[in-house]
């Protein structure tokens, strides 16, 4: 059962990004790779639905005299499973069928009749008449073929299931491919407007109705730009800042994305790195920063703060199967540490850091490059950290982790 099991959390992943002829197409192969006593309960469930989704549709396509779309979904259907139901509908279609067949029959009869009578007149139109008389046979006999095939040949037709659902669901949601690739452009402009002193560009990127939390304080977006017009300034224009990192894009609840990267800042000859990271909201006509700064300036605001250093070891899981372990510190409110896969030794380590505020952590994960590969967004109670982890790929898991 271990194919069953992959495909099992490939057909989960497919609902939850709504890709429904993905996980149709899934379904399928573990319907063919696995005798139908051997399905998990997990499996027999998927199954179930999409045999339900089938069977409504294949209905409701021939209470519309449909026919052609009612086959494609019933042979679907009987790919999967033969129950009584779909047997019924299907002896429905036939009838349907047959009824469409008989008029077209009817019809070729009559024309055969007119070619007749014509025959009678000229022998060139009976010439006409004979030819005409066995394509219509031709025709009818092709109609009658395409019942039978259709139903001995599902492995052909598996492919063509409910492509309008599909095509609704796709047409509701935003691409979110397309949402990082919008996100990235801005990212760049932003970059080249700070190396630029392109003030215009600048103004342009930020939110243009409320205030920004532009490196812990609430400003406008003019202040914003009069900050950055300052620091310009007192550099005398010697000042370069390059993006050096891959951008790691994480999505609140509320709609926004953390855009999270390391910035190299060059002035006076001196470079430093800076792990940095751009909230975006989306409002008309496009997207917006709400949020600007960098893990350097988050920890000095934090260690303002009074709050007492703590150690604090976990153990749990990641998506209920990754075993992992994270030491961390809280240093006045900025947490530091680091953490490994237990199926790895503890030299395998990957870093992390972030802030905590009330009861909400928050760590970005660092590989031993530096480069930003991940971020935990969760709950710290007196026993337990737990939340959402979202890898390097945009791939969001649960979290739970128990204090030890």
């Amino acid at each position: 059962m271990e194919k069953e099991t992959s495909l099992y959390a490939l057909v989960t992943e497919a609902l939850c990004q709504e890709q429904l002829d993905e996980a149709v197409n899934l379904i399928f192969q573990i319907a063919i790779c696995d005798e139908k006593e051997l399905l998990t309960p997990k499996v027999k469930s998927l199954k179930k639905e999409c045999l339900e989704q089938l069977y409504i549709l294949a209905e409701a396509y021939l209470d519309s005299n449909e026919v052609q779309e009612a086959e494609k979904l019933i042979t679907a259907y009987l790919y999967l499973q033969e129950d009584e139901r779909i047997n019924t509908l299907k002896n429905i279609y036939l009838q349907k069928k047959k009824q469409i067949d008989t008029v077209c029959i009817e019809q070729a009869e009559k024309t055969v009749q007119k070619c007749s009578s014509l025959k009678e007149e000229e022998n060139k139109c009976h010439q006409i008449n004979i030819v005409k008389y066995i394509l219509l046979l031709l025709a009818v006999a092709l109609i009658l073929g395409g019942i039978i095939g259709s139903f001995n040949s599902p492995t052909q037709r598996r492919q063509q299931d409910v492509v309008s659902i599909e095509k609704e669901a796709k047409d509701i949601k935003t691409d979110e491919g397309e949402i990082k690739k919008i996100l990235s452009s801005l990212i760049v402009q932003w970059n080249n407007a700070h190396t630029q002193c392109d003030l215009s560009t600048l103004r342009s990127l930020y939110d243009y109705s409320d205030k920004i939390k532009f490196y812990g304080q609430y400003l406008t977006k003019e202040q914003c730009v009069q900050k950055y017009l300052t620091i310009y300034k007192k550099l005398d224009g010697d000042f370069n800042q390059d993006i050096v990192s891959a951008i790691t894009y994480s999505r609140t609840k509320d709609g926004e994305y953390r855009c999270s990267f390391v910035k190299s800042v060059t002035t006076k000859g001196k470079t430093q790195n800076y792990p940095s990271y751009l909230v975006f909201r989306t409002k008309n006509p496009g997207w917006y920063i709400v949020e600007e700064s960098d893990e350097v300036t988050d920890r000095n605001l934090q260690k303002k703060s009074g709050n007492s250093m703590t150690n604090m070891n976990f153990v749990g899981k990641i998506d209920g199967k990754y075993k992992v372990t994270l030491n961390l510190v809280n240093d006045k409110g900025d947490v530091y540490g680091s953490y490994y896969y237990n199926k790895y030794d503890k030299n395998h380590t990957l870093k992390l850091h972030g802030t905590i505020s009330g009861k909400q952590l928050q760590l970005n994960e660092y590989n031993e490059k530096g480069e930003n590969t991940g971020f935990f967004d969760g709950k710290l109670d007196a026993s337990r950290f737990y939340g959402i982890y979202t890898n390097y790929k945009g791939l969001k898991m649960d979290f739970d982790l128990s204090l030890i």
